[in-house]
């Protein structure tokens, strides 16, 4: 079995620099994102240009983290039994996937317990705007360049998943 390796990029000592500097900048993020409570300040957007148009997105984190007020197991001779900690957050950052098809854009949410009354969605110049009420509101923006005001979302709900359509030609 051979190996297909590139001969590009860096090499040795610079190899293992570059390593290091990417790490250090995801733990900054990590360390950034913490303090910020859990949550990444909101993603970021990116565009990359392809020879069929350029490509746009979005991308974020989110930090989960938890402390221990003592250590599990049997108390000690006198001491207070081990605290359970929450079971879940009860504000928690829900999963969402976006795509761009060749004839409608689509995202998609995991939101458990989701009533389809409590949604709303609207497009305006490169973005699509998602609101959601109810026990934990929120609201989303996502880029998709070639929306405009007149572009109409399509919204689905089942089993605890958002589905929102857009066709891209206005015209079908």
């Amino acid at each position: 079995m051979t190996s297909d390796r590139s001969d590009k990029g860096p090499k040795g000592r610079d190899a293992i620099e570059e390593i290091a500097r990417r790490l250090g900048s995801i733990v900054e993020a990590v360390e950034g994102a913490m303090q910020n409570g859990g949550g990444a300040d909101g993603g970021r957007d990116f565009t990359i240009d392809t020879p069929t148009g350029p490509l746009t997105g979005r991308y974020g984190m989110t930090v989960k983290s938890a402390v221990m007020r003592s250590r599990p197991g049997p108390p000690a001779a006198g001491g207070k039994p081990f605290e359970e900690p929450a079971a879940q957050p009860t504000n928690r950052e829900p999963m969402f996937e976006s795509f761009n098809e060749l004839d409608e854009y689509i995202v998609t949410a995991d939101l458990p317990g989701l009533q389809l009354a409590d949604v709303s969605a609207a497009c305006e110049a490169g973005h699509l705007l998602l609101a959601i009420g109810g026990k934990a509101p929120f609201t989303r923006r996502f880029a998709f360049a070639k929306l405009t005001p007149e572009h109409a979302p399509l919204l689905r709900a089942s089993n605890g998943i958002l589905e929102i359509r857009i066709r891209k030609n206005l015209a079908s």
